[in-house]
């Protein structure tokens, strides 16, 4: 039996094949080198499906885009750490095509993760998006130690 590795994830992207490129460290300490593992299987379903959710979040940030929803494609996510390991920022990178053959990479840094301290006016990631945050690390994690859509196939012999 392997052991799990336990990581910080730093950064995902989801590559056109749907593997994964992952960045991870062991702790928070910026100073602290990263490792980044590049997946050879492609990620879940589930894994892939809530990544691309996170456009919905993305829209909420620029709302111009909510009618183009369908035309972005969730493209990295980074994350920062607080304290104890809590998520305290996130950026996104999207590829949105507008018309065909016309491609924009648009990224959106460091946008603050909801805490009860901000005003209204404070722009920030909602606590329903953060959840979702939770979840696709969580997916990663699991991407990390194994998890790929190969795994999840079924075999049905008949």
């Amino acid at each position: 039996m392997t052991e799990e590795r336990k990581a910080l994830i730093s950064k995902i992207k989801i590559e056109n094949d749907q593997t994964a490129i992952i960045e991870y460290s062991e702790n928070t300490d910026m100073n602290a080198s990263s490792v980044t593992f590049t997946g050879k299987e492609k990620v879940t379903e589930e894994f892939s499906k809530k990544f691309q959710e996170t456009v919905n979040s993305f829209v909420e940030i620029i709302p111009a885009l909510k009618n183009d929803v369908s035309k972005i494609k969730m493209n990295a996510l980074r994350f920062v750490y607080g304290s104890g390991d809590k998520l305290e920022k996130v950026s996104y990178a999207v590829k949105y095509e507008p018309q065909k053959n016309v491609l924009t990479n648009i990224p959106v840094n460091s946008i603050p993760i909801y805490k009860e301290e901000f005003s209204e006016k404070t722009f920030s990631v909602s606590g329903k998006d953060e959840k979702l945050l939770y979840e696709i690390l969580e997916l990663a994690q699991k991407y990390l130690n194994g998890d790929t859509r190969t795994k999840h196939m079924k075999l049905t012999v008949t």
